[in-house]
């Protein structure tokens, strides 16, 4: 007698896509939380879902700013992660530059309490200072790696320059990676004071330039050298500091330096600032047309490693107000992905830099593959006529895209994308579907 599952997802019409396996068509089997059987023959199930679409293993971000506490109003663990099962993520990292930031072990279990009411998977990075530096080792066990900045950025946990090698080699004795914001302070710097006072719409790309991202990787992969830590480089953003971690890559492997990009950087270029101003405004800038389509060939080659959000919400009066950088990007991150299929990236390929890999470098067991075995996190995408297009949109909506981020605002609200998350399962269970979040 054949088994009766809890879910089937029935892509006989559609695509299977596994990072290390072709693309085919068949039937998934779910019993639980786990994926149990993947055949090319029909299952049973006591729930079936029909998709024409491309199934992908559940989308992971390593990089979101989930804020809560002070910041609440902006984003709370359960809007941050409702917004990313709306944009087909089922396991996010949670950066540590929030007000009260995670430095210490204690740091950590009070984010993990306040995560309880979150309602997809959250794991933690550990912030670096040199303040902290005797605590590294004792966070270890409860976050997923560290984050060091080598410049000032949202937050106060900029590390001094000269504390790098000290803190790299105080994690490697954990045997936990780590994800580096690479920009040059001196250069911001200088650059603030020559420029500080002009108000054109792309200022913010000019004071912190491509050169500085360029230096800084080249003086973090110079300190890491011979130091065995994985180091990740957070939203590449430059051709050139693209460029530095593939030829380390050639003597020193993956293993030890990987980079990632956001889909803003994929997206837009410096000069769609003079539409939207700051609301485009982040850390690291937009950049030219030249670095986009460097960073796509690099994502579609295999250069980059993750497609990572950087997911920082803020208020539409902050923004408007100039002063913070970052964009929401959750809800958006399977929209990107639709336009990333559109744009010739091969279906395995995407399952790696969304899922494999993140999980990977995050130590998520059993997560990012669709596999006997693996936890049954599974994102679903379907194509649409673009000419239903997005124009005209709403605050809070793309049409029919509605946005869960507390926030409410999207920098892609208006743009044009040929599909969307139709199904997000997330550990056996369906928590978006027909484009409500139901978690």
């Amino acid at each position: 007698m054949a088994k009766i599952y809890d879910l089937v997802i029935d892509a006989t019409g559609g695509m299977i896509a596994d990072p290390v396996r072709k693309p085919v068509r068949g039937c998934i089997g779910i019993a639980g939380e786990m994926v149990e059987e993947i055949s090319d023959d029909f299952l049973t199930g006591k729930r079936t879902i029909l998709t024409k679409g491309y199934v992908f293993p559940g989308f992971i971000d390593g990089h979101v700013h989930l804020r809560d506490e002070e910041w609440y109003l902006k984003e709370d663990f359960v809007s941050g992660t409702r917004a990313a099962i709306n944009g087909g993520v089922t396991a996010v990292a949670d950066m540590p530059n929030v007000p009260r930031p995670v430095l210490t072990l204690e740091d950590v279990k009070r984010r993990k309490e306040l995560a309880a009411k979150a309602r997809c998977d959250v794991v933690f990075y550990g912030g670096v200072t040199e303040r902290n530096l005797g605590e590294l080792e004792r966070m270890a066990p409860d976050i997923c790696g560290y984050k060091i900045y080598v410049c000032e950025s949202t937050g106060n946990l900029m590390l001094q320059p000269g504390k790098l090698y000290q803190a790299l080699r105080r994690i490697e004795s954990t045997g936990k990676p780590v994800t580096i914001h690479c920009e040059d302070q001196e250069m911001l710097e200088e650059l603030k004071r020559k420029l500080g006072g002009l108000e054109y719409p792309h200022v913010h790309c000019d004071l912190r330039p491509p050169a500085a991202e360029i230096a800084a990787i080249k003086d973090v992969l110079s300190v890491a050298s011979g130091i065995d830590v994985h180091v990740n480089i957070a939203h590449t953003s430059t051709a050139g500091g693209l460029e530095l971690v593939e030829k380390y890559q050639e003597t020193h492997g993956r293993a030890r330096v990987t980079c990632e990009v956001t889909p803003h950087h994929l997206y837009f270029a410096s000069h769609d600032m003079s539409m939207q101003g700051d609301m485009l405004k982040m850390n690291p800038p937009l950049r030219s047309e030249a670095d986009k389509k460097a960073l796509f060939e690099g994502l579609r080659d295999g250069a980059i490693h993750m497609l990572a959000t950087d997911h920082a919400p803020h208020t539409r009066e902050d923004k408007m107000s100039g002063k913070p950088s970052g964009v929401p990007n959750l809800d958006d991150y399977g929209r990107i992905v639709s336009g990333l299929i559109d744009d010739g990236i091969k279906l395995q390929r995407i399952a790696e830099v969304t899922s494999f890999n993140p999980a990977a470098y995050l130590g998520l067991p059993h997560r990012g593959r669709i596999q006997e075995g693996y936890v049954a996190d599974l994102t679903i995408i379907e194509k649409r006529s673009i000419s239903a297009g997005l124009a005209a949109a709403e605050p809070g909506r793309n049409n029919e895209h509605k946005i869960y981020t507390k926030c409410n605002w999207s920098p892609y609200e208006g743009e044009r994308f040929p599909g969307d998350v139709a199904c997000t399962i997330h550990r056996g269970q369906i928590v978006k579907k027909d484009g409500k979040v139901l978690a």
